[in-house]
């Protein structure tokens, strides 16, 4: 009488207690819900109780992957492009100073923030050209 040994596909082990026989085929299109008979499985493989708990372990996280949407490809950031400074005249800035007006009201005419007034203020007094009378 021979006595038949079972080895596990997944791990290699001698199967000494229940064996899980596994059938792997593939659908296509419409056959996808359909249930699948014999003649559709190309290989059988056992597995022990272990091998198929990973199995399905395996099996139930790739299914979660495939109902998650996809991501869709996205393109590298541009990079932000900064807008050109605008040159405020610092002579004017003094000589809007020098007239008694505020940071506040010379930012409004020089079209600039007031730091930028108070920054240009800051920094020593430019050299100013004296006309010849």
């Amino acid at each position: 009488m021979k006595k038949i040994t079972i080895y596990c596909d997944g791990c290699g082990k001698q199967i000494t207690g229940m064996i899980y026989k596994v059938g792997f085929g593939i659908l296509e299109g419409d056959q996808v819900n359909a249930d699948l008979v014999y003649e559709d499985i190309e290989q059988e493989m056992d597995f022990c109780l272990t091998c198929i708990v990973d199995l399905a372990d395996t099996v139930r996280n790739y299914s979660r992957k495939m109902e998650a949407p996809a991501l869709e490809e996205t393109e590298e950031p541009k990079p932000v492009e900064k807008k050109p400074r605008k040159k405020v005249d610092a002579g004017k800035v003094w000589a809007l100073y020098d007239a008694g007006w505020n940071t506040s009201s010379i930012a409004m005419e020089a079209q600039c923030s007031t730091q930028t007034v108070r920054n240009i203020l800051a920094k020593d007094r430019p050299d100013m050209e004296v006309a010849n009378a």
